[in-house]
């Protein structure tokens, strides 16, 4: 017989012998400098970084009580979305704020021309039946 189990032909012992050998080779130490370096080089943390920039312009442009009710959804291909709790603050916000918004967004650099309001889901409420 071949030493190699995986060229033994097929049966317990060729299974067994297979399923003792190691998976993986061993792993070797890491430069973690060179890992954070990639990592803060994905495109992942320009999104994140974007965000946090348009997020701070949006907290700079709203009152508090309405920072509490609304949730930044996506900022994709120029538009920033935006769910607000209630209607009331939605119509105000698309009716007497937008604008602002918008100018804020475009004169910081964000990248964000367009603003998107949408109602909120509400999340079922347990218990209760139709």
């Amino acid at each position: 017989m071949a030493q190699d189990p995986a060229d033994w032909p097929p049966g317990p012992a060729r299974d067994r012998a297979l399923a003792h050998r190691a998976r993986h080779g061993p792993r070797w130490a890491q430069d973690f400098s060179r890992m954070v370096d990639h990592w803060m080089r994905s495109p992942e943390v320009k999104r994140l970084a974007r965000l946090r920039k348009v997020g701070d312009v949006v907290a700079g442009v709203l009152a508090p009580h309405e920072r509490e009710r609304i949730e930044i959804v996506s900022v994709h291909q120029g538009t920033l979305t935006i769910a607000v709790a209630d209607t009331m603050l939605l119509s105000e916000l698309r009716n007497h704020r937008q604008h602002e918004l918008v100018h804020e967004l475009v004169e910081q650099g964000t990248g964000v021309g367009r603003v998107r309001f949408r109602l909120a889901r509400s999340a079922p409420q347990r218990g209760r039946r139709r």
